[in-house]
């Protein structure tokens, strides 16, 4: 019983201190497009390839980028995990408050990680 307390306890605060995205309404495109890691880490990059923007990383099969509407962005991932392939969906945003890129919920525009830009 404690247990599960404890666990409600959390997942409420949790869901309560959850940051929206401070958002503009533009795309920032040139701020979107780049290397994007956590903390230092190099994770992935956003390549523009003609008109369509791209996701690429090291186990990433297939990554398009599709605009949800201006301001945010889907990436539709198949990952190749080495004992398969699984998809995954992956919304990103410019936050004009943090000045960052930032990986959010797609469906309430919470603030999942906060993207560090790379140098490459």
């Amino acid at each position: 019983m404690k247990k599960l307390i404890i666990v409600m306890v959390l997942t409420v605060s949790m869901i309560g201190f959850s940051e929206k995205l401070n958002t503009d309404g533009r795309d920032h495109l040139d701020k979107v497009v780049g290397s994007f890691g956590v903390k230092g880490n190099l994770g992935f990059k956003i390549v523009k390839k003609g008109s369509k923007l791209e996701f690429v990383a090291d186990n990433v099969i297939n990554g398009p980028v599709s605009r949800i509407n201006k301001y945010l962005y889907l990436a539709k991932l198949v990952i190749d995990t080495g004992e398969g392939f699984e998809r995954e969906y992956y919304c990103f945003a410019y936050d004009i408050k943090y000045k960052k890129l930032v990986n959010v919920d797609c469906r309430n525009l919470n603030i999942i990680q906060i993207l560090d830009k790379g140098r490459k």
